[in-house]
């Protein structure tokens, strides 16, 4: 069995307990500054940005205010939902 190596990385803007996914070729993660909350979305191959959804998010919850919950995909849809309750619906193609 071969050695693994790293194909890309890429700069976020702070924490993130949520998982990522990957579908369609793209991967899609969230994190957050502790003022906003960002899902970005990745080309899997390159790891080129293709899109980011940024929107404020300055609520005081225990363990940090950063998204938990992975993005969900659904028939082109991506649904993210921050550690708030906030629920963003975007396009996977496009974001917002």
């Amino acid at each position: 069995m071969g050695s693994l190596s790293l194909a890309w990385k890429a700069k976020m803007a702070g924490m993130s307990a949520a998982g990522l996914v990957m579908a369609e070729g793209r991967i899609v993660v969230a994190d957050s500054d502790s003022k906003n909350d960002y899902y970005r979305c990745f080309d899997l191959q390159t790891g080129r940005p293709l899109w980011c959804h940024q929107y404020p998010n300055t609520h005081d919850i225990d363990f940090g205010n950063a998204p938990r919950a992975a993005p969900l995909v659904f028939k082109g849809k991506v649904y993210c939902l921050g550690a708030a309750g906030d629920l963003a619906c975007l396009a996977l193609d496009d974001g917002p």
